[in-house]
């Protein structure tokens, strides 16, 4: 089974000062060595990065280097799947709720 990292997995990876730093860096550990198998978006990284470098969201933030070669790092690495949606994914997201949107409503009213 695949894991999408979440973007406040990799916050708290890489903030020594959180509280869940230990077991959110673990988690990277154990992607890095193939353990356990991750994979991303760049979105997730774009997040990742805005936040990490802003003082207003993060008690220590990184500088703008640091934080782009953790990126570089987790987006070249190859333990680590990428997600790569299309132009037409955000699009097929949104029919795709909505279609289940009707079918919860259809139950609801069958029920």
């Amino acid at each position: 089974m695949k894991i999408l990292l979440d973007t406040k997995i990799l916050i708290h990876a890489y903030n020594r000062a959180s509280q869940f730093h230990g077991k959110a860096a673990d988690v990277i550990r154990k992607a890095l060595r193939g353990e356990i198998e991750v994979c991303l978006t760049s979105q997730i990284l774009y997040e990742f990065f805005a936040v990490v470098t802003n003082p207003r969201r993060v008690e220590h933030p990184l500088s703008a280097d640091e934080a782009a070669d953790i990126c570089l790092g987790l987006w070249e690495c190859r333990e680590i799947g990428k997600v790569n949606p299309t132009a037409t994914t955000p699009m097929k997201v949104f029919k795709l709720v909505r279609r289940l949107i009707c079918l919860e409503e259809k139950f609801l009213t069958v029920c």
